[in-house]
């Protein structure tokens, strides 16, 4: 849930619907029923809590300043605060391609490839925020500035592969040669990997992953490749066993 949820002064809201009709997740209903001067009235309320993303956009909307968006007791970490005359923009040369912000965006405001710079349509935005708490490359500002120009990063140079290794001879003993396959994986920092102790095999992971870096067969332990993945942590916000974390 939001770290800060929107509340109501009913003494002041007259039941414009404003935050009704410009919420981006349908937190509100017709459902807080009055009475004034004689006459019935159903007046707008958070139902649907639980949807809140914490943007803020219904006190901004609304023409009384009857909404006042208070911390919640139970969330985790602070709010991202956004500056609402200002844009929200993506800096290409931090930017990974990893679509978390534009799985999250509830304006579907922000569109690019995997793995390429993502743009957002500042027309579309509505400036929430959630995009900017969700990137982990800290490649989202609110700012005037200009959008940096895109410097396409270098090619990486192929190192030649090392000749295989001879085949040991008949009379040489083979018992304590390791098969690759049993090797442990070689880990890198700010990847993921998978502890396959505790997977599954239920292959939502590789079904989420963004850069198709997550393989396996049903019903046995999944791995990752460390050069392919992003570092986004889309898996592990997906893995129900807890068996995914970043190295």
């Amino acid at each position: 849930m939001a770290s800060y949820l929107p509340y109501i002064n009913y003494d002041q809201c007259y039941g414009c619907k404003a935050c009704l009709y410009n919420c981006p997740v349908s937190l509100f209903t017709l459902a807080k029923k009055v009475t004034r001067r004689g006459m019935r009235r159903e007046l707008p309320a958070t139902t649907y809590i639980e949807r809140c993303i914490g943007c803020g956009v219904c006190a901004r909307v609304c023409p009384v300043e009857a909404i006042d968006m208070l911390k919640n007791p139970p969330g985790e970490g602070e709010p991202v605060y956004i500056d609402w005359d200002k844009p929200v923009r993506i800096d290409p040369n931090k930017c990974k391609g990893c679509t978390s912000c534009a799985r999250n965006c509830p304006a579907s405001a922000i569109e690019g490839k995997v793995k390429e710079p993502h743009v957002i349509h500042e027309d579309q935005c509505i400036r929430c925020g959630v995009c900017m708490e969700k990137c982990k490359f800290d490649a989202i500002y609110n700012s005037d500035a200009p959008v940096p120009e895109y410097v396409a990063p270098e090619p990486k140079k192929e190192e030649p592969k090392p000749a295989p290794a001879a085949a040991p001879a008949a009379s040489e003993a083979v018992a304590d040669v390791t098969p690759a396959a049993s090797a442990p994986q070689e880990k890198i920092e700010g990847k993921y990997s998978i502890d396959p102790e505790k997977c599954k095999g239920c292959t939502a992971c590789a079904r989420v992953c963004p850069a198709e870096a997550i393989s396996g067969e049903v019903k046995q332990p999944h791995v990752i490749d460390q050069e392919a993945c992003l570092g986004c942590g889309a898996c592990a916000e997906k893995c129900k066993f807890d068996a995914i974390s970043q190295n």
